[in-house]
């Protein structure tokens, strides 16, 4: 077994065991265009997990990159907070409903967080939580 299947045994994430997939796939003889076309991935990210798969560990190599970007308006804390205030009926919270609305919740990070979300980041958020 190559080490590349072992690491297939491994994987937890769906796109690790894809990138690992890919790289199996591609050893056996199909060409990275094809196997692009497959997978409905570009043919440079193909190449790209290539030769991260050449330059890192493999457990390296298959995780997504840390990026940079605009810090999160929720900290881990609030995040939490948020979570645990949703799962409990609006009147708790001190609002006069008897469940959340994608609205409500929006008003409530914006008055208990001082967060202001777009309504689709709101419905994300109430998501995580198993909340529709």
């Amino acid at each position: 077994m190559s080490t590349i299947e072992a690491a297939l045994e491994d994987a937890t994430g769906s796109r690790e065991t894809k990138r690992l997939l890919v790289a199996i796939i591609y050893k056996r003889g199909p060409s990275a265009p094809m196997i692009a076309e497959w997978f409905d991935t570009r043919e440079q990210t193909i190449y790209r997990w290539f030769d991260r798969l050449e330059e890192e560990p493999i457990s390296q190599a298959v995780q997504d990159r840390q990026r940079s970007g605009r810090p999160p308006k929720l900290d881990d804390t609030d995040q939490t907070e948020f979570q645990e205030a949703v799962q409990k009926p609006p009147f708790e919270a001190g609002y006069d409903h008897s469940s959340w609305t994608t609205e409500l919740a929006q008003q409530f990070l914006k008055d208990d967080f001082n967060a202001e979300y777009s309504r689709r980041h709101v419905q994300r958020l109430l998501d995580d939580v198993d909340l529709t």
